[in-house]
């Protein structure tokens, strides 16, 4: 009878306390599960179908919305250095205009308002922000990787490093180099 009484009173107490492991897991997994996003949501940029065509598939290009219909530069409107050289007459003038295209950044001189073109640099990578600013990574004929990136509050103003790397922006801004929209 003993027997009988401790194998019942040992197999409630297996029973029981697999039943509180069991129970504990469950509030261990419940706790888990809750302190953990059930989902996350990642806004892509949306690019036309017609649009991916013409890009060419060396350029990686990400935008939240399209340019207008028949503006053909990514950024639109003529930019200018800040950097000023003089000129013959005596007066100053920025260092270079440039203006973007898809695939390129342009830089040049005006000659009787119209833009001309002197060189050109190969955009790698074109990012529309939320904010409706830019960051353009470029790379010259030379092999020098450089980025443009709209001014936190400023968007006239693409600032200027001579890197890639996000990382590296502080040692790698150049004032003089930056960018500004033409009026």
């Amino acid at each position: 009878m003993k027997k009988v009484l401790i194998a019942a009173l040992s197999t409630g107490l297996i029973f029981g306390m697999a039943g509180c492991a069991s129970n504990s897991d469950e509030q261990l997994a419940t706790t888990e599960t809750t302190a953990r996003p059930t989902s996350l949501e990642v806004a892509q940029p949306e690019i036309a179908t017609s649009d991916i065509a013409e890009i060419p598939s060396d350029v990686i290009v990400a935008s939240e919305s399209q340019a207008p219909e028949g503006e053909n530069a990514s950024v639109p409107g003529t930019w200018h250095t800040v950097s000023i050289k003089p000129n013959d007459d005596g007066t100053g003038a920025p260092e270079h205009y440039v203006q973007f295209t898809e695939t390129n950044i342009n830089y040049g001189h005006m000659e009787d308002e119209e833009f001309v073109v002197d060189y050109s640099d190969a955009i790698t990578l074109l990012n529309k922000t939320v904010n409706g600013g830019f960051t353009i990574q470029a790379k010259s004929s030379t092999g020098t990787e450089y980025t443009y990136r709209t001014a936190e509050n400023d968007t006239t103003v693409l600032e200027y490093y001579s890197t890639w790397n996000e990382a590296e922006y502080a040692d790698n801004y150049s004032a003089n180099s930056s960018l500004m929209r033409q009026e």
